[in-house]
C-alpha cells in the first residue's frame, strides 16, 4: 500500500470513529474529496474534525457536481 510506503501515521476506517485518535493541532491540512455527502452527519465531522488542524491549516472540500448525477459520458 503507497500509504505505508509514504507516511509516518496514517488510519484507516471511517473517518467518524477515528477522529478522536488524532490529536488536536496536528494535521497540516484535511482534504475531503468527494466524502462529506456520503457521511451520516457531515456536520458532526466538521465539529470535531476542527481543532484537529494546526492552526494554520485549513480544511479543503470537494463536492460532486450534482448536475451530472444520474448522467454518463463515454
Amino acid at each position: 500500500m503507497i500509504v505505508r510506503k509514504n507516511s509516518d501515521k496514517y488510519f484507516i476506517g471511517a473517518c467518524e470513529d477515528i477522529i478522536y485518535k488524532l490529536p488536536d493541532d496536528y494535521l497540516g491540512v484535511i482534504y475531503f474529496n468527494d466524502v462529506l455527502e456520503h457521511l451520516t452527519d457531515s456536520y458532526s465531522v466538521l465539529a470535531n474534525i476542527k481543532g484537529k488542524h494546526s492552526r494554520k491549516g485549513a480544511i479543503i472540500s470537494a463536492f460532486p457536481n450534482i448536475d451530472t448525477i444520474g448522467y454518463s459520458r463515454i
